[in-house]
């Protein structure tokens, strides 16, 4: 245990975090703020969006946004505000401004670089880094994320969720969520692509509603609210005497405002371009378009409304109990029916969440044993083991949980972003291309 807990602060460290500031401003510079100059055309693209054929760009979008959304948004954001303070709220903001462009330009590679297997595109990271052993390595980190992120996270969030409102046991819990994943996964991409374009939407939508109503009836809390966080993103304490003190103090709403931010949207991981790969889509720009929204979805509305509401109800938040917390916010101010209808959300969230990562590692199975005898074996293998881990996860110790997956995703941005920023050129000549036309 300690030893994942020293490798996921030592990956998910300043350096990361540099990084991702770094290839964010970048591409935003290379690409000339387009997602902010060109935000008419960019709109315009997204509204008339329609597939050619079956696998529909938005559908799609769908199965990007069950694994960007998951249960993120509420766990992510509470263990950011418990581990940063409120000053990681603002990091967040700041992550998701140059995640935007990150994810657009890793979609809009995938899609030029993708290929078509048994009729249907695929594609990614996998598909695009230039090394082969990076392509074997990330693809083998894109399964080994799928079972803790995509599958013991989301559980965790459920069961934790369940146990509180409805007294569920967390191994009933988990079992029957094993259960309904694996009658889901067994269908494929079109079972799970059908499934995430119905209850995505649903999800958000009653999200959406119960997070404004709390935050409206505390409209007056706001202003002081919004200047903590500003003020404590900057804010250098004088902990443990000295410089170094200060220093890591202040790192720590950095760290954990944008390394959460990025669990939670995903950018510069080169996982959603999977899902986007598989779209029938103009231009390779246009799926792009989709990435933008994502990030704004994900961390810009979803993320904030989960962070006003805690801070609002919750702000001196501990990370052991993180979901408890949540629902005592909305409980608070909703009454305890609000426990039942977020519960519900929750479990939409998290389910689409882990069908959507089950595709993401299946992808990353098939780039490295499509062409094994036993590939036929080890998809049906893979389903067994993925479908026990979502059962591991309503049972296992949240902290482990995050450690893994700070070092799986930590490692697959180390890995894709350096590629993003060398095909920068070619990222830039494709959107001058769609804005030409």
């Amino acid at each position: 245990m300690a030893l994942i807990s020293f490798a996921s602060d030592f990956i998910i460290s300043p350096s990361l975090v540099s990084i991702l500031i770094f290839s964010g401003i970048y591409m935003s510079v290379k690409l000339r703020f387009f997602h902010l100059t060109r935000l008419p055309s960019i709109l315009k693209s997204i509204l008339r969006t329609k597939g050619a054929s079956g696998r529909s760009p938005t559908r799609e979008v769908t199965v990007a946004l069950a694994g960007t959304l998951g249960v993120g948004n509420l766990m992510g954001v509470a263990a950011a505000i418990a581990l940063g303070g409120a000053g990681a709220v603002f990091w967040m903001w700041v992550g998701a401004l140059l995640s935007m462009v990150l994810k657009y330009s890793e979609i809009v590679l995938a899609l030029a670089t993708r290929t078509k297997k048994n009729g249907a595109f695929i594609g990614g990271a996998m598909y695009y880094l230039k090394s082969g052993a990076a392509r074997r390595i990330f693809a083998l980190l894109c399964i080994c994320t799928s079972f803790t992120l995509g599958a013991m996270l989301q559980t965790d969030a459920v069961s934790e969720c369940f146990d509180s409102v409805l007294g569920v046991s967390p191994v009933l819990c988990g079992a029957l969520l094993s259960l309904a994943v694996f009658l889901i996964i067994i269908g494929g991409h079109s079972w799970i692509s059908r499934f995430t374009s119905i209850v995505i939407p649903i999800a958000c939508a009653v999200y959406i509603i119960i997070s404004c109503f709390v935050i409206f009836t505390n409209v007056g809390a706001l202003p002081k609210i919004f200047a903590n966080i500003f003020s404590s993103a900057f804010t250098f304490s004088a902990a443990s005497g000295g410089v170094i003190g200060s220093l890591i103090c202040f790192a720590r709403p950095i760290r954990y405002g944008i390394s959460r931010g990025l669990i939670t949207n995903e950018a510069g991981c080169g996982t959603a371009p999977i899902a986007h790969a598989a779209a029938d889509t103009e231009h390779p720009a246009a799926q792009g378009f989709w990435g933008l929204f994502e990030v704004f979805a994900d961390t810009v509305v979803l993320c904030t409304l989960s962070a006003l509401v805690i801070l609002i109800a919750a702000p001196n938040l501990s990370e052991a109990g993180a979901m408890d917390a949540v629902l005592s916010s909305f409980s608070k101010y909703c009454g305890s029916s609000s426990d039942y209808i977020l519960s519900i959300s929750v479990l939409f969230f998290a389910v689409a969440g882990t069908v959507g990562w089950f595709y993401y590692g299946l992808v990353g199975l098939d780039f490295l044993l499509s062409e094994h005898k036993y590939y036929s074996a080890s998809r049906i293998f893979y389903c067994i083991a993925y479908s026990l881990c979502v059962f591991l996860g309503a049972v296992c110790p949240t902290k482990v949980m995050w450690d893994l997956t700070d070092v799986t995703v930590g490692l697959m941005a180390i890995i894709n972003t350096p590629c993003i920023l060398s095909n920068a050129k070619e990222i830039s000549r494709l959107t001058l291309d769609f804005f030409s036309k």
